[in-house]
């Protein structure tokens, strides 16, 4: 398997893997970069398949295990969003009247970006549901499909900020991905892209250790969604390869917030720690499971 970052195909396996209808994917590191990726990795009807209507109503972080959908906790939390554009994303481009979001999902953060004064809003989103939802709901027309087909010329240099959020870990390209925000973003504009970076984790470190110990595989309880796993290191990497200026801000999702896989055993013990990871992340910048990346001025 060709690398997504540098192109190598030496590679070492990691001790998780995914099941997904009958097919066994493993996680591999490449030794030339240390970026992890799905391996071997899913073909485009796959990746398609993994976000159907029922990743949204119940597959997605955890939202089963709240009795909630996506629809259901994104429409509570409207002034939330707008807060998290306000504070998160305009904040970096207090002049910007365009924002285009790729993974769109059901178009509540275009929906609140607009209501914080973004005049122009659009955004492209791999789910035929949540683009109906968007459409339905906010009246929000998106792209609809795979960012691999997208063709930006239509969309070229006229957005103030591009945001992708939890997006770059589910695409093939991660790189060619960069390079398409590269191309919509407007003279002067700015990409925002948030990251998880899950390996960065005490909990991580302490059970693939234990794993590789044991000889033991463990089994993930997902599809594997993320094609990519990254690190403060392969993020660093990858955007400064493609953006003069780089700002990385390394995070943590709260204790009480973490998705416990339905209350799997490893997954309570993953919660005790991270208890004691967040304080640590946000007195040292390290350590966390989200990274804010924040880029301007694309390299031609």
């Amino acid at each position: 398997m060709i690398c997504g970052l540098c192109g190598k195909t030496e590679r070492i396996l990691l001790p998780y893997r995914y099941l997904w209808r009958e097919a066994e994917y493993r996680l591999s590191r490449c030794l030339t970069c240390s970026l992890i990726a799905v391996d071997p990795q899913p073909g485009p009807v796959e990746i398609s398949s993994f976000y159907d209507q029922d990743y949204f109503e119940h597959g997605l972080h955890g939202l089963a295990d709240a009795g909630l959908t996506y629809e259901d906790r994104m429409s509570s939390s409207s002034a939330q969003t707008r807060r998290f554009v306000e504070e998160h994303l305009l904040v970096h481009h207090r002049a910007a009247k365009s924002l285009f979001e790729i993974g769109a999902a059901t178009g509540h953060l275009l929906a609140g970006a607009r209501a914080a004064g973004v005049m122009t809003v659009s955004g492209i989103e791999i789910s035929e549901h949540a683009a109906g939802v968007a459409r339905d709901r906010f009246d929000i027309g998106l792209h609809v499909g795979d960012v691999v087909d997208f063709d930006p010329a239509p969309y070229a240099g006229a957005w103030d900020i591009v945001y992708a959020g939890d997006v770059l870990e589910h695409v093939p390209n991660p790189v060619g991905l960069l390079a398409l925000i590269a191309e919509l973003l407007s003279p002067g504009g700015v990409a925002i892209v948030r990251i998880p970076t899950t390996f960065e984790l005490i909990s991580s470190s302490i059970a693939t250790g234990f794993l590789r110990l044991s000889g033991k595989v463990m089994t993930l309880p997902d599809a594997p969604y993320h094609l990519h796993e990254f690190t403060l290191r392969t993020s660093r990497m990858m955007f400064e390869d493609r953006f003069s200026n780089v700002r990385l801000i390394n995070d943590i999702v709260p204790a009480g917030s973490l998705n416990t896989k339905g209350g799997r055993a490893l997954y309570r013990l993953k919660k005790a720690i991270h208890v004691l990871n967040v304080p640590l992340t946000r007195m040292t910048g390290r350590f966390g499971d989200r990274l804010m990346v924040i880029a301007r001025s694309p390299k031609s």
